[in-house]
């Protein structure tokens, strides 16, 4: 049987991960065979993980289940007999982002969603809307990369719109690092990774399960939301690495609920 793959490597974990995600849509769309490898390193802040299996296996665990919910072989089940041809995600990425809608119907994202089983983390509050930020930080960065870095004082104007539009609200902040915002509130919560990124997965988790998420400048944030099933915020104004597939309708959240920001 012939097949298709995307084994770009060498990256964190949000890259690899959206990557695949862009492979098995591509797939999907034109009805081909994807089969999954799994992510051989991660880097993190420019330091390969292979040291760190932990962080490696955790990662591959979340994959592998996902793939085995929708029905996609991993590696390790092909016989001789099939066959592989392997793409770069860019091929992926320049292919979806001609047209993000057909590629990303209702129906595919049900299934994207649906295949991602991990619970949602005990802080969430049942009775409060949980509200998850993603702020693009760490040392692979500075204020002068535009493409990833965005300025603290734009994130404080947005969280003050958050809190002033939803009373019953907590403010998630996920950062790698001290994401930089001034504004102060019992209702902001900042879950900050500064120690190799051993928690990056349940951060993960968490913009995954978010009552209204919304994507930072990275591939991280990305990810997870193909996989929320609640409200995702998408604006180019922060995510502005526009080689990123997303789906339109995050947009036009933005849009419906900050406005003209």
């Amino acid at each position: 049987m012939k097949y298709i793959t995307n084994i770009d490597g060498g990256d964190g974990f949000g890259s690899q991960f959206l990557s695949r995600i862009c492979g098995i849509t591509y797939a999907n769309y034109h009805k081909l065979n994807y089969v999954h490898f799994p992510i051989k390193t991660i880097l993190l802040e420019d330091k390969p993980s292979q040291s760190r299996t932990d962080e490696l296996d955790s990662s591959n665990i979340l994959l592998n289940s996902i793939m085995l919910n929708l029905r996609i072989k991993n590696i390790d089940e092909l016989d001789s007999s099939d066959t592989i041809n392997t793409c770069c995600r860019t091929n992926f990425y320049n292919e979806i982002l001609s047209n993000p809608s057909q590629y990303f119907t209702d129906e595919w994202i049900s299934s994207l969603q649906d295949s991602y089983s991990e619970k949602p983390p005990n802080y969430y509050q049942n009775d409060k809307l949980n509200i998850a930020i993603h702020i693009r930080r760490g040392n692979d960065i500075s204020i002068n990369n535009y493409m990833r870095y965005v300025s603290s004082d734009f994130y404080d104007d947005l969280i003050a719109k958050f809190l002033e539009k939803y009373e019953n609200s907590i403010i998630h902040i996920f950062s790698w690092n001290d994401p930089g915002i001034t504004i102060k509130s019992d209702r902001i919560m900042l879950h900050i990774t500064s120690d190799g990124g051993k928690k990056f997965l349940s951060d993960f988790n968490a913009l995954v399960h978010a009552n209204i998420l919304l994507v930072g400048a990275s591939s991280f944030s990305t990810s997870a939301a193909f996989f929320n099933k609640n409200l995702v915020l998408y604006s180019k104004k922060i995510g502005n690495i526009d080689c990123n597939p997303f789906v339109p309708i995050w947009e036009t959240n933005f849009e419906n609920i900050i406005g003209n920001f």
